[in-house]
């Protein structure tokens, strides 16, 4: 993680009471839950984007595997747990 830099954000209130109760659970401060979360829901988007970007046949596998932070096998795990696994037999019967 890089530098970090202060930002303001309003949030619902139905958002602002989970990151509470998580922040609680783990005994952590409101700042850090949120920032925790940001950081999985920056990560899951990345993942999404770069399967897209896979499966639309814009990119190969170490490329969305480069999109998205992660070494080729778990990129095959993430678009299998995705439920693009079938698609992606396609895609390498397609390819070979």
């Amino acid at each position: 993680m890089g530098e970090t830099v202060s930002v303001r954000v309003r949030l619902s209130r139905d958002v602002l009471d989970y990151v509470e109760e998580e922040a609680r659970r783990e005994s952590l401060g409101r700042s850090t839950m949120i920032r925790r979360l940001v950081e999985r829901g920056i990560a899951e988007s990345r993942k999404e984007r770069a399967a897209e970007f896979y499966m639309e046949d814009k990119t190969s596998i170490s490329g969305a595997a480069e999109m998205a932070g992660l070494m080729i096998p778990e990129m095959w795990s993430s678009l299998s747990e995705g439920g693009t696994s079938q698609a992606i037999r396609w895609r390498i019967s397609e390819e070979g």
